[in-house]
């Protein structure tokens, strides 16, 4: 995959690691605009900016469930841009719904259900192109073994691994967590995964 041993943190599956990615944006966002609102002046009573996550409308519910969750309980919102009849997504599509409150675009490699590969690095670079903040998770689920699979060409900030895909046991899979990448603690405890 072409990362570091310290990139990677365990989890117990994929929707762990899916969910992970994006409340790690989400609160990175939300420490920014409590940063920025401190530093300016902000009116009382003025509405609070809400990060805003996009994806496909072809996604593994691991990824929709969780941004339809997050969306009724008001802590974010998401476009999910339609594919084409092949089920592939356009990153121009990607690039036009990134507004100044995207904070995450999360797009699978290879859909696990037709097999569309999606374009992953040209709709990271369409969107950062609208909003250079917007960090990139990609679901590689089922093309890790399959396909070739580098962070650097998917110009991703956080990828999802699953181990019993590539002939491990269940309950076992990873995040690839970008040095730099924000990183929220989802469990707190002992310092065991970094």
């Amino acid at each position: 995959m072409g990362c570091a041993p310290d990139e990677i943190v365990f989890t117990s599956c994929g929707s762990e690691s899916d969910n992970h990615a994006i409340a790690s944006a989400v609160e990175h966002f939300n420490e920014r605009e409590k940063l920025r609102e401190k530093n300016a002046s902000v009116a009382a009573g003025a509405a609070r900016n809400v990060p805003h996550v996009v994806t496909s409308a072809v996604e593994h519910p691991a990824i929709l469930e969780y941004l339809i969750a997050g969306e009724k309980r008001g802590e974010l919102t998401y476009t999910a841009v339609p594919v084409d009849h092949e089920g592939i997504v356009d990153p121009a599509a990607i690039g036009d719904a990134v507004g100044a409150n995207t904070c995450l675009l999360t797009l699978m490699h290879a859909n696990n259900e037709v097999g569309a590969v999606q374009p992953v690095a040209a709709a990271a670079r369409a969107a950062r192109a609208k909003n250079a903040r917007v960090l990139v998770h990609c679901d590689a689920a089922q093309s890790l073994g399959k396909i070739d699979v580098r962070v650097s060409d998917l110009e991703v900030d956080y990828l999802t691994i699953v181990g019993h895909k590539i002939g491990a046991p269940k309950g076992v899979a990873a995040t690839f967590a970008r040095r730099g990448a924000p990183w929220r603690k989802l469990l707190h405890g002992g310092g065991q995964e970094s």
